[in-house]
């Protein structure tokens, strides 16, 4: 029955291809299978093709692999997708040629992954990527072969196209400039000069300002500089003022944006300025002659405490500075003697013309540090319950500025040093006498 089956199908087919009569059955025959078989395998290859071309997937033959168009596009949901595509196709959506490959990058605020299924070259931070390859990599020993796209990929494509933003690049010569109406009139000027004016000594006290191979430097001026960054101006420094009140007159007729110097926070400076949240907490000090010391029995902390408290010693300081207030304060029996600097109290003490000298901390290690032949016959003393923190100081004339500087200083602990701090970081001017303070 099969048999018969067979020979009718055959003759069928075979009837198709030749009309005419008369043809043997053997040959009829022959034609007749060579015709089912072509049948059979038009209608399998077109199966597999339209299944290629109708999977969930969206998969193209091998072939097709390397060319795509990557999208990711930061539409806010975290989606990303991956169209496969053809040169011809993509040089539609790009308004290119399909003998072109190019790349579009477009920054937003929320940067996508790439497709796991396709390797993206999208950079971090970039949140729309489009790169068309315009020619397959061949494997090493394999031929070359050319990509082909489906039917209505190209269509896809372009749809996809149309949502995204009309200009994703900003032009290169366009400047952002902000709008100076929205910002209070002393950051309105500052602006619009390009520069925030930084008034320091014209004296050096190292390790907080000095001058190095013609360069300024030291935490002070490091703190500056800092400042200038996070509010976008260039720093210039101002260095007319000869003493640290004439510095501080200066910030209070504006002549200066700020004030910044080792500057003491006082309540007279405070009368004139605002000053910053604290950037250096020293504890004040003094330095004493050993030998005057013990002319005068002090021995231990509490009859050196008696003799400061009691005694007419003579302290030396530096004139018309914040410890002059001090130690009339804190020692009123002692003959206060103000000196044009640092380095004549220091001096004054090293040929025993006064009982001791008086300031902070740092500037008492750094001479005990520089000088250590001195330190045979003087004796240092810290004060644990007298601080002397230090400030920068800002015109009243510049409200939002002090503002904006004291919380830079909170928000930082990098801003803030101690003379331990100090004394890592600058160690080989502790340790030289050439960069004795003034």
């Amino acid at each position: 029955m099969a048999y018969r089956f067979l020979n009718r199908f055959t003759t069928k087919v075979s009837q198709l291809f030749f009309t005419r009569h008369g043809q043997s059955r053997q040959i009829r025959l022959g034609f007749g299978l060579l015709g089912a078989i072509v049948l059979v395998f038009s209608l399998v290859a077109g199966y597999w093709n339209t299944s290629a071309l109708s999977s969930d997937s969206g998969a193209l033959p091998q072939s097709d692999a390397s060319s795509s168009l990557d999208l990711d596009y930061g539409n806010g949901n975290g989606i990303s997708r991956s169209v496969p595509t053809s040169p011809e196709a993509t040089a539609i959506a790009t308004g290119g040629s399909s003998s072109t490959a190019p790349t579009l990058e477009a920054s937003t605020s929320t940067p996508r992954s790439p497709s796991p299924t396709t390797q993206s070259s999208n950079t971090p931070g970039s949140a729309l990527a489009l790169t068309a390859p315009s020619t397959v990599q061949s494997q090493p020993g394999a031929s070359p072969r050319s990509s082909s796209a489906p039917s209505g990929t190209a269509d896809r494509i372009a749809q996809a196209t149309t949502d995204l933003p009309d200009d994703p690049l900003p032009d290169a010569d366009t400047v952002t400039v902000p709008n100076l109406e929205l910002y209070p009139p002393d950051i309105q000027r500052l602006m619009t000069q390009g520069y925030i004016t930084v008034g320091i000594p014209n004296f050096d006290t190292p390790p907080l300002y000095f001058e190095k191979d013609g360069t300024l430097q030291g935490a002070d001026v490091d703190l500056a500089r800092n400042l200038g960054a996070q509010l976008e101006l260039e720093v210039k420094f101002d260095r007319e003022a000869t003493t640290l009140n004439e510095l501080i007159d200066r910030a209070a007729r504006n002549q200066v944006d700020i004030a910044i110097g080792k500057l003491s926070t006082t309540v007279p400076r405070l009368k004139k300025l605002h000053a910053s949240p604290n950037y250096i907490r020293f504890k004040q000090a003094l330095l004493i002659d050993r030998t005057k010391l013990l002319e005068l029995g002090g021995k231990d902390a509490e009859s050196i405490q008696s003799i400061l408290k009691t005694r007419p010693v003579d302290i030396g300081v530096i004139g018309k500075s914040s410890y002059e207030r001090f130690a009339k304060r804190n020692f009123p029996n002692a003959n206060v003697i103000g000196f044009p600097s640092w380095s004549d109290a220091t001096e004054a003490l090293a040929q025993g013309e006064v009982f001791a000298i008086y300031r902070d901390e740092n500037e008492i290690k750094k001479i005990i540090m520089s000088r250590p032949q001195l330190a045979i016959r003087l004796k240092s003393v810290l004060f644990n319950d007298l601080e002397d923190s230090k400030s920068v100081y800002v015109s009243l004339q510049n409200p939002q500025l002090a503002h904006v500087i004291d919380n830079i200083i909170d928000g930082d602990p990098s801003n803030v040093w101690t003379s331990d701090r100090l004394i890592d970081e600058f160690y080989d001017l502790y340790t030289n006498p050439n960069f004795a303070s003034n």
